[in-house]
């Protein structure tokens, strides 16, 4: 979306959520925006996994290990 890569909507198989399949998607997917060698990723600014606040208390403790950060996103 924009300047915004967003994937929210992916979640790995709950069969392997205790084994860290959320937290290596993140890991791909960030070492995928630092490599930038693909066309598509030119000007990705912001990662997002939806509002920090959505979600369980397991999300909300996932969203702080992997370092994400709330931010005020305005449409314009």
């Amino acid at each position: 979306i924009g300047n915004m890569l967003r994937y929210a909507e992916l979640m790995g198989h709950a069969q392997f959520q205790r084994q860290g399949v959320m937290s290596l998607l993140h890991l791909q997917v960030v070492e995928l925006l630092l490599t930038r060698n693909t066309p598509w990723l030119q000007g990705i600014e912001y990662l997002s996994y939806g509002a920090l606040e959505q979600g369980s208390d397991g999300l909300l403790f996932w969203k702080r290990k992997a370092q994400f950060l709330p931010y005020l996103l305005l449409s314009g």
